[in-house]
């Protein structure tokens, strides 16, 4: 009898999020298992990412971000744009680029416009991969003004970020 084997017993993913005051965007360098990625892609969405291409498809940076965008995001206090009312937004990455390495591993790199006065109460969701592997554990390192939170994610699960001005 041949015994079973496991590529991995755990599963992570990291993210480095932090704020440019410059261009009032944040910018993220998100990690992980290029395989997991595309196994959760393929599940969710039924389709293969051509990994392996010089430059993704259209098709493929669409299912990348999206995938991301529900599985990354950060919820904090914004104006409405109708009235002086504040309410609740969520933040949509762009795809800025995406790089596979020769040890299976990716980074994604992506970015969003968030104003300043909206960086008091905000909150993190980061459940990525966590739908596909229960044991996946998360880690973001949020960087504002040279001061950085580090938030643990082992469930699905909005965590705050406390930032001093």
């Amino acid at each position: 009898m041949l015994p079973q084997l496991f590529a991995h017993n755990f599963y992570f993913a990291f993210a480095e999020v932090e704020y440019n005051e410059l261009n009032q965007r944040l910018e993220v360098s998100l990690s992980g298992t290029a395989h997991d990625f595309e196994a959760a892609i393929l599940k969710e969405y039924g389709y293969t990412c051509k990994w392996g291409k010089a430059t993704l498809t259209s098709k493929d940076t669409n299912i990348i971000e999206n995938y991301i965008n529900k599985h990354l995001s950060f919820h904090y206090d914004c104006m409405s744009a109708t009235s002086n009312a504040v309410e609740t937004c969520s933040t949509i990455f762009h795809l800025e680029g995406i790089q596979f390495n020769k040890d299976g591993s990716f980074m994604c790199f992506l970015s969003t416009p968030i104003q300043t006065n909206s960086m008091k109460n905000m909150s993190a969701q980061f459940d990525f991969l966590m739908e596909l592997f229960p044991e996946q554990q998360n880690k973001l390192t949020f960087i504002y003004r040279d001061k950085s939170h580090t938030l643990s994610f082992i469930k699905p699960q909005s965590l705050s970020i406390k930032l001093e001005e």
